[in-house]
């Protein structure tokens, strides 16, 4: 086994060393290195992806001011979901249902906040403003907070779109449609509409 020898002479498993060089960088390094963990699991997500599989996406400018003092959190139900900083905030942790978007003045700079401990509240933290957000899957809601009228606000959102209903077409149309793309095939004709009789026919090629 390789041995580590220290400044004070004493010799240590090469191998209890690394371990220990492992934990120390795990307990002190930035937490920001972490990987968050969203509904959809651990890493990030682009909003794209986010809206395209069910997921709602939160908007929060901040209008005014330092953006550096800025933060926000995201609750719903009264438990936290996610927190953000800066002065164009992006939540995508919310899917269907009301949260409640929470901004905070840190009163300094928030970033120290990112690397430590960031979902906690301190006692420097000044609350400012609130809001509830009804969330919806696919849909973006853009906010808005004004640091001169200390007001947050709803400036827009994109809804999706619901798609077209599908068309309700006559036993007729069904046929003529099977025609098409059964040509030179045995066709049911009962499978097509429940009050034909059950006789086979051959669609005729052309």
């Amino acid at each position: 086994m390789l041995l580590y020898k220290s400044a004070n002479n004493y010799t240590i498993p090469m191998l209890k060393f690394r371990v220990c060089l492992i934990i120390l960088a795990t307990v002190f390094l930035p937490l920001s290195h972490i990987e968050a963990a969203g509904w959809w699991g651990n890493g990030y997500k682009p909003p794209a992806w986010i809206l395209a599989n069910g997921g709602s996406i939160i908007r929060l400018n901040i209008r005014g001011g330092d953006a550096e003092e800025f933060k926000a959190f995201m609750t719903k139900a009264g438990k936290y979901v996610e927190v953000e900083f800066g002065d164009n905030m992006l939540f995508d942790d919310a899917k269907d249902g009301t949260y409640v978007i929470t901004v905070y003045d840190c009163n300094r700079d928030c970033s120290y906040q990112e690397r430590n401990d960031k979902k906690r509240l301190r006692g420097n933290d000044s609350k400012k403003a609130s809001i509830s957000v009804v969330a919806r899957p696919g849909k973006t809601t853009y906010l808005t907070y004004d640091t001169d009228k200390k007001t947050l606000f709803v400036t827009g959102s994109d809804v999706p779109k619901a798609a077209p209903p599908k068309p309700q077409l006559t036993p007729a149309q069904l046929i003529a449609q099977a025609a098409v793309a059964d040509q030179g095939k045995a066709c049911d004709v009962t499978r097509l509409h429940p009050a034909a009789k059950s006789d086979y026919f051959i669609f005729p090629s052309q």
